[in-house]
């Protein structure tokens, strides 16, 4: 089964039901979702412990605009930290694993695909980073399918 968002008519769904006192597990259940799922939407999208639809789709749209690569690249002192040891010769595998290693702090952690993310990014705006890898990719290279059949 394909995830899709909750849409406006099931978060007023969710609304109506937990005011007659539904469980979470009655409420995914009616609507064909995770239990999961509407435990996580209901603590994500309350606002001061209450749970209101307009409100929920509001903040889910507002989360859904800003991408977490880009939250990530807002904690200046890790930014910096990557940029450095990018610098220094290091790939982002490397760097991801060395923060993994020596933070304890979930804030001075970032994966490998978001630090890629960072320099595709900064080279669609002009930006050198790219240079800083080992290969100097401006932008991802697509190979050509070559089909064995009838190559002689």
């Amino acid at each position: 089964m394909s995830y899709s968002h909750l849409s406006v008519e099931e978060r007023l769904c969710i609304v109506k039901m937990l005011y007659e006192k539904y469980s979470i597990r009655a409420i995914a259940k009616f609507l064909s979702r995770s239990p999961s799922s509407i435990s996580r939407e209901i603590k994500r999208n309350s606002t001061n412990q209450i749970y209101w639809y307009e409100s929920a789709e509001h903040l889910a749209k507002t989360r859904k605009r800003y991408p977490r690569t880009q939250k990530r690249k807002l904690h200046a002192a890790l930014y910096d930290l990557v940029i450095k040891k990018l610098i220094e010769g290091l790939s982002p595998d490397i760097i991801a694993g060395r923060l993994k290693r020596e933070y304890s702090s979930p804030k001075m952690r970032v994966s490998h695909e978001t630090i890629y993310q960072w320099i595709l990014t900064d080279s669609r705006l002009g930006g050198v980073l790219y240079k800083l890898l080992h290969r100097h990719h401006k932008t991802r290279i697509k190979r050509q399918l070559t089909c064995p059949i009838g190559d002689n």
